[in-house]
């Protein structure tokens, strides 16, 4: 085994639990699994979350293209090309971009279409890969993977990671949003009907406004509810 390969396992490409989000500072362990099964009705779709971490500066491609928006010396950057495949289905990577919260942390909030973004060494990046199941998919299992590529200088470019997946398609049609009705219930705080009816939160007068949503929310104390 050279010392490139040796530097090829230091890549942590791991997937991620569904409700995964990155966040910057937040550490990410890699869990070891390369293999994800997975479940999904016909007229819906499959999303796989990735968490990137490399031990140096990258530049990550999701489509075969050059990566040449990007100026470094080809000794100081490894460019790394994820590839999506699954037998008989269809999909598309994408990085996930982050914003700063109200909490001054940037965490992973929008889906790009940039189709390279740049990896930070040590900083873990936040990739998804989206697989549309049609309302016309033959239910059964559907095998693929999502491989990773990595070449530097002038090595030639070898396969470091390999995340497999199962997809199992089930005999039901999700129907689309057409063909359901919409209801929207618009919920009122209670504080909210206080305000607007310009009366103390927790007084008698504020049981007597929410009277007429009682038949909605349920019964309602017939006495004045302690104030804090």
């Amino acid at each position: 085994m050279d010392d490139y390969e040796r530097f090829m396992m230091d890549f942590e490409i791991s997937p991620m639990p569904e409700n995964f989000k990155s966040a910057q500072g937040k550490r990410v362990l890699c869990n070891g699994c390369g293999h994800m099964a997975l479940r999904a009705v016909r007229g819906s779709f499959v999303q796989i979350n990735l968490a990137v971490k490399m031990p140096v500066k990258s530049i990550l491609l999701l489509e075969e293209c050059p990566a040449f928006p990007y100026r470094y010396p080809v000794e100081t950057v490894t460019v790394l090309r994820a590839a999506l495949g699954a037998i008989g289905l269809s999909g598309t990577l994408h990085a996930i971009g982050q914003v700063e919260d109200d909490d001054g942390i940037r965490k992973g909030d929008m889906v790009l279409d940039d189709g390279s973004v740049e990896l930070r060494a040590y900083q873990s990046t936040q990739l998804t890969a989206f697989i549309p199941i049609s309302a016309d998919q033959k239910p059964g299992e559907y095998k693929g993977s999502i491989r990773f590529y990595a070449h530097s200088m002038l090595y030639d470019g070898r396969l470091a990671k390999e995340i497999t997946f199962t997809i199992r398609v089930e005999d039901i049609v999700l129907p689309s949003p057409g063909q359901g009705s919409f209801y929207l219930n618009l919920w009122q705080h209670i504080f909210n009907i206080a305000r607007k009816c310009e009366v103390r939160a927790y007084t008698q007068a504020h049981i007597e406004a929410l009277r007429p949503y009682q038949g909605r929310w349920g019964n309602l104390a017939t006495r004045p509810l302690p104030c804090c």
